[in-house]
Order: C-alpha cells, then sequence, then structure tokens
C-alpha cells in the first residue's frame, strides 16, 4: 500500500520538510464527512463538481497514482483514469454525467467531489 517509502529511501533529503509540516498540521481536528448529509445536495447529470482540495489532494509517483486524504496522510491507489479526471476537477468543474455511477457514488459518499454550487454559496 505505501508506493513512496521507496522513493522516501532513495532521495530522503527530498523529505525534510515533512517534519515542520506534521509540527504545523492540524490532523485533529478536520472535517468529518460521515456527518454530512448528502440528501440537503441535488445532485443531476448536469451538476458541475469539484475536488475538495480542503480534504483531498492527488498525486502521481513513478507509474502509480494516488488519492491523499490529508487528515490522517492516508493515500488510496487509484487508476489513471480516476487521477485524470480528479486533477482535471481541480481546476475547472467536471459534469456528473462525465462520470460512472458507481465510482460518482463513492467519491461523492467520501466527501471527493464537492458539489461547485455548495462552493459558490
Amino acid at each position: 500500500m505505501c508506493h513512496i517509502a521507496p522513493v522516501i529511501q532513495e532521495f530522503p533529503e527530498q523529505w525534510e520538510a515533512w517534519i515542520y509540516l506534521h509540527k504545523v498540521a492540524n490532523i485533529v481536528s478536520f472535517f468529518d464527512t460521515s456527518q454530512r448529509d448528502n440528501t440537503a445536495t441535488t445532485v443531476n447529470e448536469e451538476t458541475n463538481l469539484m475536488m475538495n482540495l480542503k480534504e483531498y489532494g492527488v498525486f502521481k509517483v513513478l507509474d502509480d497514482f494516488d488519492l491523499f486524504k490529508k487528515s490522517g496522510y492516508t493515500s488510496f491507489v487509484i487508476d489513471r483514469d480516476v487521477y485524470g479526471l480528479l486533477h482535471c476537477a481541480i481546476s475547472k468543474p467536471v459534469r456528473k454525467k462525465r462520470i460512472d455511477d458507481a465510482l460518482f457514488a463513492q467519491l461523492f459518499d467520501n466527501n471527493v467531489f464537492v458539489n461547485l454550487q455548495r462552493l459558490i454559496c
């Protein structure tokens, strides 16, 4: 599961700043997605979605793609297509109709995607 360990072992000097990140990062008081009320958010095929950068990020190490949950520093292996979709959703809205229903449900339920209308309000 830890794809980054070999890179850290080979290039430890690149990771020196992580100790400072741990000293200042607030990983205790994070937004609890289990408390989110999905019924309050209307989503249809035309809904514009953005990646929730407050809680998540994506990264690529060599040929591996990961979704990074900032609270707890957890990463999840994703495929190239999901990485491309999420990377695109960082800078511009993605329509719900462009996303497979099962994938959408998983990402939306875990608050990886947020309704653009919710961000504007």
